[in-house]
């Protein structure tokens, strides 16, 4: 009994070291993680009028270019929106090339001085989504009024995507005026339909390709500078270096009808309740791969001594961080594979047992998983042979995971640190979709961001009620735009 007592006194205290060197390696690591100061010579000085631009975007703001599901591009909107881009950037149209590529979708060629140098795109749209007829008494400003109020401009499309449109424009009207030539050439490339199919995105890359033309890197809309929704004080400007896929299936079960009155154990419906709950229980799994896990990497320096212990442990802390992540569905999204139970259908009437019922699944897929990944997983989770699994149209596999420390990144960077020097740039993923996913054949990287800022109070916006960007933001999407041009163009 004391040998015993001795050896439980022994493992005690090895148990004891060996907890206290793992945290000292945990506190060393900490404290060894440290911001890496990021140096960029100061930017040209930009001065931008910003109500001429603002009145540039409502003007854009007003002319109602919506994309509907099943629908005719919208011809007479979009052809005045090219009426008044022309109009409001005069330099521009007189010194690029610009084409109408499958009718409505717009590339402009600022053709560069050296032929060696690689071209890049800068991407947008001109499309906007449809407002919600039931919502319209809610707008502050009418949502096609192109109101400058308060300080904003208003409307739809303000924040997705004509912004993008008019201060990339502008800021190359600007360089323009300067004097500026570049020694590479620049695509400005808007799409009229990225809100429907890309279609307009799809024929611009074909008609680039017919060219042999391959791009170094391309910057779309994207991510944005968050503020007060991270876990560091500086806002943080998200840089997407990927996308995730995109994935519908639809399971079917079929089964005899009849009466209600005589229900049957297992019918249509209550088979098709059974696989959806299986399901929701058996999630694909979490994970912390890239770019998820380089975006924590990015911040762990920037966190307090605390938060910066967890993060700059990951080999040690990752299944309590994937916990963490996975308790919120804005962050568990960024760590797997999601299931979203979209649509059902199933019987005619309230006494008639259905003989088909039907659920519509969508899936966002996690960059490293594909489409057979997910699928393999359905069928795993739900192996019964009577429901039938049937993929719908319009399925994607993930995009490539771009460079994050690569010459299009680094320009982003260069130009957030010379337009919002307070702002701590990292990587991100985008959880929805853009055009850049069609430049991925013609592209060695691509990156997304829109320089706008957004409060917690802001996220509902995209595509949503009250539609704004404040005018400061405006001018501040200027100024980003043209330094990255310049940084992109010269590498600095």
């Amino acid at each position: 009994m004391e040998r015993f007592k001795r050896l439980l006194r022994r493992g005690g205290r090895v148990v004891i070291a060996a907890v206290a060197v793992l945290l000292v390696i945990v506190i060393i690591r900490a404290a060894s993680v440290r911001p890496i100061p990021f140096e960029v010579t100061p930017g040209e000085e930009l001065t931008v009028d910003v109500d001429a631009v603002a009145d540039k975007l409502a003007g854009a703001l007003r002319l109602e270019t919506v994309t509907r599901p099943d629908a005719p591009p919208a011809r007479e909107p979009l052809l005045a929106l090219h009426d008044h881009l022309e109009r409001s950037f005069p330099r521009v149209h007189a010194t690029l090339t610009r084409e109408v590529v499958a009718d409505y979708s717009l590339l402009y060629t600022w053709r560069g001085s050296d032929p060696a140098a690689r071209p890049i795109a800068i991407l947008a749209h001109l499309d906007v989504v449809p407002v919600d007829p039931n919502e319209l008494a809610e707008w502050e400003q009418p949502p096609f009024s192109g109101a400058v109020a308060g300080g904003f401009v208003w409307g739809r499309g303000a924040v997705d995507n004509k912004n993008s449109v008019i201060s990339i424009l502008q800021a190359v009207e600007q360089l323009l005026e300067s004097g500026a030539q570049p020694r590479r050439t620049i695509y400005l490339a808007f799409g009229h339909d990225e809100e429907g199919d890309g279609g307009g995105a799809r024929a611009i890359v074909e008609r680039l390709r017919s060219r042999d033309v391959r791009l170094e890197f391309t910057l779309d809309e994207g991510m944005l500078i968050l503020e007060r929704q991270m876990p560091i004080a500086a806002p943080v400007a998200l840089v997407g270096v990927a996308e995730k896929g995109y994935l519908s299936v639809r399971l079917r079960v079929r089964s005899e009808s009849g009466h209600s009155s005589i229900p049957a154990r297992a019918g249509s419906i209550t088979t098709l309740a059974d696989a959806i709950q299986q399901l929701r229980d058996h999630p694909l799994p979490a994970d912390l791969r890239p770019p998820t896990g380089l975006l924590f990497d990015a911040l762990a320096p920037e966190m307090s001594f605390g938060m910066r212990a967890v993060f700059a442990n990951r080999w040690l802390f990752d299944p309590l961080i994937l916990r963490l992540l996975a308790s919120r569905p804005a962050t568990d999204a960024m760590i797997r594979t999601t299931t979203a139970f979209t649509m059902i259908d199933g019987g005619v009437k309230d006494n008639v047992l259905p003989g088909v019922a039907s659920v519509v699944i969508n899936h966002r897929i996690l960059p490293g998983e594909t489409i057979e990944d997910v699928l393999a997983h359905v069928r795993r989770v739900v192996p019964d042979p009577a429901i039938e699994l049937e993929p719908l149209p319009g399925g994607r596999d993930p995009t490539r995971v771009s460079a994050a420390d690569g010459p299009g990144f680094l320009a982003v960077r260069r130009a957030l640190a010379r337009t919002y020097p307070e702002v701590v740039t990292v990587p991100g993923l985008v959880i929805g979709g853009t055009d850049s996913r069609f430049y991925e054949e013609i592209a060695d990287d691509s990156y997304r961001f829109s320089p706008l800022r957004f409060e917690p109070e802001d996220n509902h916006r995209f595509h949503g009620l009250n539609e704004r960007i404040p005018i400061e933001d405006l001018a501040g999407g200027v100024r980003f735009y043209a330094q990255f041009i310049l940084a992109a163009d010269r590498g600095d």
